[in-house]
Parts: structure tokens; C-alpha cells; sequence
């Protein structure tokens, strides 16, 4: 819509954002709980079993991504 600046143009562009932004967030929320998962674990091979902050955010990425995959 910044090239074309028709209503056509600007309705199609509100198509495609909405279309895509729920798999960008579903991605997101995916390579969170990866990442946590991965944090948790190489913490666990270094014998470091402090896992408070790893294990609560590994909670809200995994909350994200079961609520993301039922919407």
C-alpha cells in the first residue's frame, strides 16, 4: 500500500497482515520454547540446577504457543 495507494491496494495488504502475523507469533513462540528448552538443558550438563527463571519463562513460552495453536 505505500506503492499503490488505492483502497484496493490497501485492503489486499490488510489481507496478507492478517493472514501471516499469526504464524510469525506461532514461529516466535515455537523458537522460544526451543531456546528455553536449550537453556534448561545445558544448564542441567553443567550440573547448574538453578532453574527458577529458565523453567518460569519456559512456562509462558510454552502457555504462547498451546494458546496460539487453539485460536
Amino acid at each position: 500500500s505505500s506503492v499503490l495507494r488505492s483502497p484496493r491496494a490497501i485492503a489486499v495488504n490488510i489481507e496478507i497482515m492478517r493472514a501471516f502475523v499469526p504464524i510469525v507469533g506461532l514461529a516466535a513462540a515455537a523458537g522460544l520454547t526451543l531456546y528455553f528448552l536449550g537453556a534448561i538443558v545445558t544448564h542441567l550438563r553443567a550440573h547448574d540446577h538453578t532453574l527458577g527463571w529458565a523453567l518460569g519463562f519456559l512456562g509462558l513460552a510454552v502457555a504462547s504457543l498451546v494458546v496460539g495453536l487453539a485460536a
